[in-house]
């Protein structure tokens, strides 16, 4: 995993949008994260990003969220609307919701501008270990893949 992010933090963050014709693109990546086998399922629409994270055998997934970002004219600000669809509510495991909106915040981040529109994301998780490192590596790797799949798709 440590090659694998290295090459892809060096990415330009001009490459970081995809290519409509080279659209879907798909990933599909097991790692070992604190102890847990963890799947991630990265898939590239025209019009949404498909995101999967599983630390269930097979990959199950438990939850899917939706994230989208709107952009506030106003004030300058980012909002974002995370909205349970299946699964789990909030109130059942808040941190679901919490992993919805910092992949999508740093996914949107990438954005060579505000006035660039960030795909809604359909988020499918099921997380078994809720400690902090694990939630900071899964988002890195997350972020890793949505780099390498539109690298991937832009060639």
């Amino acid at each position: 995993m440590d090659e694998v992010a290295l090459s892809l933090k060096s990415a330009s963050l001009k490459e970081v949008a995809p290519v409509g014709n080279a659209l879907p693109t798909f990933l599909n990546r097991s790692f070992e994260l604190q102890g847990k086998s963890t799947h991630f399922l990265v898939q590239l629409f025209s019009d949404q990003i498909l995101i999967v994270i599983s630390q269930l055998e097979g990959g199950k997934v438990g939850t899917w969220i939706s994230c989208e970002v709107e952009e506030l004219v106003l004030d300058s600000k980012s909002r974002f609307n995370v909205n349970v669809l299946l699964g789990q509510r909030g109130r059942d495991d808040p941190l679901l919701g919490v992993y919805a909106r910092r992949i999508t915040e740093q996914i949107a981040k990438l954005r060579s501008s505000r006035a660039d529109v960030c795909p809604p994301i359909l988020l499918g998780i099921s997380i078994l270990d809720n400690e902090g490192q694990t939630f900071s590596a899964i988002v890195d790797v997350v972020l890793d893949l949505y780099k390498e799949a539109v690298r991937t798709a832009s060639t």
